[in-house]
C-alpha cells in the first residue's frame, strides 16, 4: 500500500485500524497533551487530522510485510523509560 492509500476510508476500514469509544477518547487526550506540551494552539479540526494520521499510520503498518520491530540496547531502553516517566510526571 502506498502511504497515500493508507489515508483512505477503504484502507482504514479494511485494516480495522479506526478508533472509537474509549480508545478514541484516550487518543484525543494524548494528542491534546502533545499539543499542550509543545505549546501549540489547536482546534478540533487539528485533533481530527492527528487522529486520521494515527489510524492511517496503523493501516500502513499493518500492510507492511513482516513484523515491525525496533531494536534497542538495554541502555537505550533504560533512557527511554526514564524519559517516559519524566514526561508522565510533568
Amino acid at each position: 500500500m502506498d502511504i497515500d492509500d493508507a489515508f483512505t476510508t477503504e484502507a482504514i476500514n479494511a485494516a480495522g485500524t479506526n478508533v472509537s469509544g474509549e480508545e478514541e477518547t484516550e487518543l484525543r487526550e494524548v494528542i491534546r497533551r502533545v499539543y499542550d506540551a509543545n505549546q501549540v494552539e489547536y482546534k478540533r479540526e487539528d485533533e481530527n487530522v492527528a487522529v486520521l494520521c494515527f489510524v492511517a499510520g496503523r493501516a500502513y503498518e499493518r500492510d507492511l510485510d513482516g513484523d515491525f520491530q525496533i531494536t534497542m540496547s538495554r541502555e537505550l531502553v533504560a533512557e527511554f523509560m526514564e524519559f517516559l516517566v519524566q514526561r508522565r510526571v510533568s
